[in-house]
């Protein structure tokens, strides 16, 4: 297996930082279908992305091997809600390791590199929003230290 190599995503990078994202999200729906992009959601989450990373508040970090890229992940300091005391809070979402590249310290890496990320950037506290029934991302998140604190109810309203 060749070695797997972690780097900040570039602009070039981004329709493969798409594709992944629209992976991510295709698994995700076949669990819970709320998780269903719209119609060209992949296009207004890739400019959202891009510009946050443009601003310097956030980054995409990729891993990959032979040129191929094979996982993300996204950070980012979002603008500051003063209601809290624990500020700035930094997040994390958008992370996603190819299937065939799972259960080799990838995703770990990753989160690695995002926890450091927002550290310099001054980050007190990370939040993260985890789909529900992933146990292996439950894992994850508490092997990097972070522990569960609130629970988010969904309903789909009748139109």
């Amino acid at each position: 297996m060749p070695d797997i190599t972690y780097r900040q995503a570039q602009n070039r990078d981004m329709a493969f930082v798409i594709e992944l994202w629209e992976a991510m999200n295709k698994e995700l729906a076949a669990i819970q279908q709320r998780y269903a992009v719209s119609k060209g959601g992949e296009l207004v989450w890739g400019q959202w992305a891009g510009k946050v990373v443009d601003r310097k508040e956030g980054q995409i970090f990729i891993a990959e091997t032979n040129n191929e890229v094979v996982g993300c992940i996204m950070a980012w300091l979002p603008k500051d809600n003063p209601i809290y005391a624990a500020r700035p809070r930094g997040r994390i979402s958008d992370i996603y390791v190819k299937p065939e590249h799972r259960g080799k310290g990838v995703a770990t890496e990753m989160v690695k590199l995002a926890l450091g990320f927002l550290e310099k950037k001054g980050a007190v506290a990370v939040e993260v929003n985890a789909p529900k029934g992933i146990d292996a991302l439950a894992r994850l998140w508490e092997k990097a230290g972070l522990e569960p604190f609130a629970v988010r109810y969904w309903k789909k309203l009748k139109k």
